[in-house]
């Protein structure tokens, strides 16, 4: 029985590393895909980085798993991985967006565009 209904949207592959040996069924640009024998869920891999998580996303139902933007579930990540937001503004010049919390001045916005992902 599979598990795919319970697990997030987005989720590390270290996490389920189970995912990775469902059947590959297409490969992009540093990604591939892969179909759930059993439920059918259609998950995309990043390839691996050194300098990077590798990220499982839920392709749903009728989208294009090649420009599917997971951007909005990456930064979700992003900010739950860090414990949510502060109270505090963002310190980048003329953003008033909350600061991530941790050891950061910028929001999930500026923080993305930095390259961190968790």
């Amino acid at each position: 029985m599979c598990q795919c209904a319970k697990l997030p949207d987005i989720f590390k592959l270290e996490t389920h590393p189970e995912i990775e040996r469902q059947p590959e069924i297409g490969a992009g640009n540093f990604v591939t895909l892969h179909r759930c024998g059993a439920c059918g869920h259609k998950w995309r891999i990043d390839a691996w980085d050194k300098y990077q998580p590798q990220f499982v996303v839920r392709i749903p139902e009728g989208s294009d798993w090649q420009t599917f933007d997971a951007t909005a579930l990456q930064k979700a990540f992003l900010v739950g991985s860090r414990g949510g937001l502060k109270d505090v503004h963002c310190q980048w010049s003329g953003c008033s967006r909350p600061q991530v919390k941790g050891e950061v001045v910028y929001c999930v916005e500026h923080l993305y565009e930095t390259g961190v992902r968790e």
